[in-house]
């Protein structure tokens, strides 16, 4: 998986805890159930203002290069779980047949963003409330443990 390198040197040690906590926990994801994590938001208005607070709260640490990071990551992270999913054979690339992340584009678009938004959340945890970091986290929630 991506190291995070440099995404993570602008947030504070706490935050950076967090975040790689969070990285750790997204590996122990089945392929498969990565399209349960990523829920379609039920009220998109609600969803907005949740990431306008989420940037806004990044503007306030001037943070808004490290949260465009690790919306990087985030896909970056994504494109190395479908890569593992693909192995050279004679005959060009193959599936392995031992894992199920689906490659449909709407369901990888909607990992991606929600995962990115997940990310977004985790960063500004201290700075949203209850609220709108439930609606950025969704069910990516359960891979926080709250310190």
């Amino acid at each position: 998986m991506p190291d995070p390198g440099d995404r993570f040197a602008a947030f504070p040690s706490r935050v950076r805890g967090r975040l790689q906590t969070f990285l750790e926990a997204l590996d122990d994801i089945a392929e498969e159930d990565l399209i349960l994590f990523a829920t379609k938001p039920l009220d998109v208005a609600a969803h907005d203002a949740a990431r306008e607070a989420a940037d806004d709260a990044a503007r306030e640490h001037h943070w808004e290069k490290a949260i465009a990071g690790l919306r990087e990551l985030a896909f970056d992270w994504l494109a190395a779980r479908i890569s593992a999913n693909y192995r050279a054979t004679w005959f060009g690339e193959g599936a392995v047949l031992s894992r199920r992340l689906s490659t449909r584009p709407l369901d990888l678009q909607r990992i991606a963003q929600s995962l990115a938004d997940a990310f977004r959340a985790v960063a500004m945890w201290d700075d949203l409330g209850d609220g709108s970091r439930d609606e950025l986290m969704g069910r990516w929630a359960e891979l926080i443990v709250e310190a």
